[in-house]
């Protein structure tokens, strides 16, 4: 797994999803998938809460199991 807890990561593009979802609206990512309810925080900055098996976000209460594929990459703080 590539980020820790702490690590704010954005979710990848609802245009990524569109572009690669099979025809019942899920993408294969890895050992989980990427399914339709999930395309809701597409686009979103998200902080990592917990890593078990996959990442756990603060945005869905973790109910969700991400990976590595389904992040755009880390997010930089903005200095202000």
């Amino acid at each position: 797994m590539k980020y820790k807890v702490g690590d704010k990561v954005r979710i990848k593009s609802r245009e990524w999803y569109e572009d690669n979802c099979n025809r019942y609206g899920i993408v294969e990512c890895g050992d989980y998938e990427f399914f339709e309810p999930m395309n809701e925080y597409c686009g979103e900055v998200v902080t990592i809460t917990r890593i078990d098996d996959c990442y756990r976000f603060n945005i869905d209460m973790g109910a969700f199991c991400w990976t590595d594929e389904m992040i755009e990459g880390l997010v930089e703080e903005e200095v202000g």
